[in-house]
């Protein structure tokens, strides 16, 4: 977060508000304003209607979401998410299209699925060797 200070010994005030990390780039010449950029490890996924250009909200979590997939039928969305910092702290969920409540969530990543839209097929890092599994 970034702060304002004070000389005259007035208490410190907040000036950022939210999860994001703040960094402060500049001050202006006069000192009435910050110039900062953001950084959130977040992504959203999102979709539009072609027939009405009405805007859907797909997964939007503070969690990172990436590499969706529509299912050949059109019906579900397969996308990972990572929870964590690591590529290996990543679930494998699958949603109905357009929003809804997840109706497959697994460890996972590098999520795909296969042409009969029942099933996926997803990497996972082994328990007991260093190798990774492949999983349907």
């Amino acid at each position: 977060q970034i702060g304002l200070a004070f000389t005259d010994g007035r208490a410190p005030v907040q000036v950022t508000r939210g999860d994001g990390d703040y960094n402060l780039l500049d001050v202006s010449a006069e000192g009435t304003k910050i110039i900062y950029f953001s950084y959130e490890d977040v992504s959203d996924i999102s979709g539009v209607n072609i027939k009405t250009g009405e805007e859907f909200e797909t997964a939007t979590t503070k969690n990172y979401e990436n590499w969706s997939e529509v299912s050949p039928d059109g019906k579900l969305i397969l996308f990972q998410e990572k929870k964590g910092k690591h590529l290996n702290k990543t679930s494998v969920i699958v949603k109905p299209f357009g929003g809804g409540s997840p109706v497959f969530e697994v460890e996972g990543y590098n999520p795909r699925w296969l042409p009969d839209s029942r099933r996926i097929s997803f990497v996972r890092r082994s328990e007991s060797e260093p190798k990774y599994d492949l999983f349907l």
